[in-house]
């Protein structure tokens, strides 16, 4: 129905539709539908467009001398009218589908529940590398601008830059064992 599909009235080289079959199709295409059970949801007329596509190309070379295997004038086209029939059908499922849609959801959220027991129960087991890592990305900083002699980590100044990577070395290490303490103690 959208593309004439070459069934069609041709003017001056284009097949064009075939307006007086339009309803006819529409109406037979309706009357199927509605004997399988389908709802009409709306019919809207498609609006008609016309796509050509023309290469031409020179048969004569420089000299007006005609080419022997020069390329000749190619046009397509395509010309479409119709209509966009949106239907919809609603289907009964037996007390057997349904279980086994509602068996299906469950094994679904019984996999998701797993999932997330797994990823916690690794996070527990690794609750020590983790608190150690998550220390030993805090920035160390100078304190002021280049001639500065400070360094300040986790809001305390230091000396030296050195006694700056200690403090925060101690700090993962207690984090390590303090998360490690608290996980065998849960």
């Amino acid at each position: 129905m959208g593309n004439t599909g070459g069934r069609g009235n041709k003017h001056h080289g284009t097949i064009m539709p075939q307006y007086e079959d339009l309803p006819k199709q529409v109406e037979s295409i309706i009357e199927e539908l509605n004997e399988e059970a389908w709802e009409i949801k709306s019919v809207t007329p498609l609006v008609e467009t016309y796509y050509t596509s023309a290469v031409l190309q020179n048969p004569n070379d420089m000299f007006g001398v005609t080419k022997t295997n020069a390329g000749s004038e190619t046009i397509t086209g395509t010309y479409t009218a119709g209509v966009l029939i949106l239907a919809q059908r609603w289907r009964e499922i037996s007390d057997a589908e349904a279980a086994e849609r509602r068996r299906q959801k469950q094994e679904k959220l019984d996999a998701e529940e797993a999932k997330r027991a797994a990823e916690a129960e690794e996070a527990r087991r690794n609750a020590g590398p983790i608190a150690y890592e998550r220390v030993m990305n805090m920035p160390i900083e100078r304190n002021g601008g280049i001639m500065s002699n400070t360094w300040i980590f986790n809001g305390r100044e230091y000396h030296t830059k050195g006694m700056a990577e200690q403090a925060r070395m101690e700090m993962a290490m207690q984090a390590r064992v303090d998360a490690e303490r608290a996980r065998d103690q849960a």
